[in-house]
């Protein structure tokens, strides 16, 4: 508590899978000795073996847990996530003190557990914002994923479940990129004397320019410039669409 450093809210990665392909899963793990492996991994040493295969993952009735991997039984394939409990009561808990002590709250999350498809939030993201509005946030705000998403506002209090990126730069050539990754918005929001927000102004922005995405060249999209009309009005109906979902 007395330093910077990392506030996790740890995510527990789950697979859907179909009951036979559980039931094969399983009699493989049997057969291969994985909870024979991990007894043996255990009395043989000390060493915290987060991250292994013979991690013991928890599991509940209906998992089960591969290799470190955790699979449960549904009607079609999936990837699936669940908030860790112990993290998220701290966190909001944090939340409800900070409300009592500030005018306006706001959560940062930036994560990695991102969907196949960029553009796709995932469930557990949505819970997770909603929780943090009912502890008392007045704004919350994600990133991590290089694309701008869609925005929500629940209770009267904004959700911009991704920004996309202001600043970008990657080991990868640009080209590794989708050109989604190079445009956003500057999210302006205004609230009223209730607490809930009146308005969110939204200034669309291009990472170096609307002629830097023609050049395959990080040195020429250091900074980001204002949008012209027509690419902004671009930028402005792919954000509609992807906040569509949430009304």
């Amino acid at each position: 508590a007395s330093r910077p450093g990392l506030n996790y809210q740890r995510i527990l990665p789950t697979f859907i899978i179909k009951p036979d392909e559980l039931a094969m899963l399983s009699a493989i793990k049997d057969e291969l000795g994985h909870e024979k492996n991990v007894r043996q991994f255990r009395n043989f040493t000390a060493v915290n073996s987060k991250g292994s295969f013979l991690e013991v993952v928890p599991v509940e009735d209906n998992e089960l847990n591969f290799y470190g991997m955790r699979f449960q039984v549904g009607d079609k394939r999936e990837r699936a996530g669940r908030l860790n409990q112990d993290d998220l009561k701290r966190n909001l808990a944090a939340i409800a003190d900070a409300k009592e002590k500030a005018e306006v709250v706001i959560v940062y999350l930036h994560h990695h557990h991102w969907e196949a498809d960029w553009e796709e939030i995932p469930d557990w993201t949505v819970a997770f914002a909603h929780a943090c509005i009912d502890a008392g946030a007045d704004i919350y705000i994600s990133h991590g994923v290089p694309t701008l998403l869609g925005i929500e506002v629940y209770r009267g209090k904004p959700i911009f479940y991704s920004l996309g990126n202001f600043i970008f730069h990657s080991f990868n050539p640009t080209s590794w990129f989708h050109d989604n990754t190079w445009r956003s918005v500057v999210a302006t929001s205004r609230f009223g004397d209730d607490g809930n927000l009146s308005e969110i102004q939204l200034d669309p922005i291009v990472l170096g320019g609307e002629e830097a995405l023609e050049a395959k060249d990080f040195s020429v999209r250091e900074v980001p410039y204002m949008a012209g009309a027509a690419y902004g009005e671009t930028i402005l109906n792919h954000l509609a669409k992807r906040s569509a979902r949430f009304g």
